[in-house]
């Protein structure tokens, strides 16, 4: 929210958002708030998380992968539809509409750190969602990269620099 208040142009990525162990309709009305604080610049960036993060929260690691796909879907939809109803396997909500709704519609941008798992490339390339490769080297990076595209191409899309961002350590002084 600082942020946003302190610039004007530059994108505000909120890139630690571990669906699996959020709460997703708090999670959406938190991003939806800062995209109208910043009048539309923010971005979400979702990941599964690693297995310590599921020990502090004490959740299986096995229910990573369905956790997250539930709370996207909580997640999306919140922003999306004026009103919805939820039954998930973790999650429940019954005729909620999220307040503010966002600036950017149908939702702010979607962005997701992948590290090398084939089914998170997978499932972010079916969603068309842009990733940001980890790995320690150029060519584990490379392969990630390589892979996501023929995963879009599988779903007749593309690949284009607006799919992929970087990581890069910076400092910013005054």
């Amino acid at each position: 929210a600082s942020a946003a208040q302190r610039t004007k142009n530059v994108k505000l990525l909120i890139y630690g958002n571990l669906l699996p162990l959020h709460q997703p309709l708090r999670l959406a009305e938190e991003i939806a708030m800062l995209d109208c604080l910043s009048k539309g610049r923010v971005i979400c960036g979702v990941a599964r998380g690693i297995p310590r993060e599921y020990h502090v929260h004490n959740v299986a690691m096995d229910e990573s992968r369905s956790r997250f796909e539930e709370a996207y879907e909580i997640l999306v939809r919140a922003w999306r539809d004026e009103v919805f109803s939820f039954q998930g396997q973790y999650w429940s909500y019954k005729d909620v509409a999220i307040w503010p709704r966002p600036v950017q519609q149908p939702h702010p941008p979607v962005w997701m750190p992948v590290t090398g798992s084939k089914e998170s490339i997978e499932w972010a390339a079916s969603r068309e969602i842009p990733i940001t490769p980890g790995g320690s080297t150029a060519g584990l990076r490379s392969d990630t990269v390589r892979y996501y595209a023929e995963c879009l191409a599988k779903h007749g899309k593309t690949i284009s620099p607006e799919h992929i961002t970087m990581a890069a350590v910076t400092y910013v002084a005054d």
